[in-house]
């Protein structure tokens, strides 16, 4: 009994001997570069954020040893070690990592002759960057807006964009993905407002919003008088021809200068005041269309005047086939004489506030005029 009692303390002392031995599997020796986190999220190019690498043996031991931090891609984020970072004992290493592009790239933390780590960065974008064709977007004017940013892109099928403090929608003429041409509607400042921005290296759909942008010169400036009024005449089209124009409404309500309003029809106004001159008879037809099905929210009204003023009332010259309550609104085919004549664009009724944006009415309406 002694004797097997005996040998059975000589094999467990023997075990626990090995599995104590600090040189036994590797125990000790550098291995690999392992940091404690995987992946890291940065909000926006500029933006910041840490990990920490250490070195360890087989059983993950931290040891002492050099580690150095390196950038899969320097165009989306750079990284270098921090210099504050003094940890006792000094097992570890601190990466700080920047943005400076809109995509996903990895960071790799290494040591000479060891495996590396290595965690994925992704940048998420903040603000939309764009490029615009005319810096400062004149209402009423067509421009285009692309993507400052080839990882971001318009979603052809949900892309939708507002303008300035009062977001009113921009009317798109044509969509691709890296590219709008847009009808600007009337603002003043702050930015752009996009839904459907496709975030392609992530698969995610946006809604953001740009840097602050300043409107231009309203494109009719002066068309809410009828002087100066603002001059059609150079955008009449040649005979057998069109063209389509995208009016800005007037920044200011000038009811009182508008005919029906004038005439006491119940109009609430404004309107637009155009003016154009033959040099010989013509026949016009002046059409306006504007976003969404409701004809009466708002009502606008379109027709033509010889000679009107603010004190002198329209003589509707055209027949007021335009002033209805229809949509499209159209003056139909009428034969003008030579002479200056007064094309006049009137919100009968504006909207009701629910419908339309920015101060009650639509600004990213059509105005197509057609000659025989």
């Amino acid at each position: 009994m002694k004797a097997r009692i005996s040998v059975l303390i000589g094999v467990m002392v023997a075990l626990a001997s090995c599995h104590s031995d600090p040189t036994a599997s590797g125990s000790g020796t550098p291995s690999a570069v392992i940091a404690n986190f995987s992946s890291l999220s940065l909000n926006g190019i500029g933006a910041t954020g840490s990990f920490i690498a250490e070195i360890v043996d087989d059983r993950l031991t931290p040891l002492t040893g050099a580690i150095s931090f390196s950038s899969c891609d320097p165009t989306t984020a750079t990284v270098a070690a921090d210099p504050t970072y003094v940890p006792v004992p000094n097992t570890s290493a601190k990466a700080i990592v920047t943005s400076t592009g809109l995509n996903k790239s990895c960071i790799i933390a290494s040591a000479s002759g060891l495996k590396p780590d290595t965690v994925s960065v992704i940048v998420a974008p903040t603000v939309f960057p764009v490029v615009l064709s005319a810096a400062n977007p004149q209402p009423g004017n067509v421009i285009t807006i692309k993507s400052g940013a080839p990882t971001l892109q318009f979603d052809t099928a949900t892309v939708s964009v507002t303008f300035g403090t009062e977001k009113e929608s921009a009317l798109i003429l044509s969509k691709a993905a890296d590219s709008l041409v847009v009808a600007v509607p009337a603002f003043t400042a702050d930015s752009m407002r996009f839904t459907g921005i496709v975030v392609t290296y992530s698969g995610s759909t946006l809604a953001l919003a740009t840097v602050p942008v300043t409107a231009g010169t309203n494109a009719y400036a002066g068309s809410d008088a009828y002087v100066p009024g603002f001059d059609l005449t150079p955008q009449l089209p040649a005979s057998g021809s069109s063209v389509v124009l995208y009016p800005a409404q007037p920044l200011a309500n000038n009811a009182p200068a508008c005919p029906e309003v004038y005439l006491g029809f119940g109009s609430s106004g404004p309107c637009l005041i155009f003016k154009f001159t033959l040099a010989a008879p013509a026949t016009l037809d002046f059409t306006a269309d504007w976003p969404g099905a409701n004809a009466s929210n708002p009502d606008i009204d379109i027709y033509s005047c010889s000679g009107a003023t603010a004190s002198t009332a329209c003589d509707f010259e055209d027949g007021g086939a335009g002033a209805t309550g229809l949509k499209p609104q159209s003056t139909g085919n009428h034969t003008y004489p030579a002479g200056t004549h007064y094309f006049i664009i009137e919100y009968y009724a504006a909207c009701d506030g629910s419908a339309c944006p920015g101060n009650g009415n639509v600004s990213n309406y059509t105005l197509t005029i057609s000659r025989q």
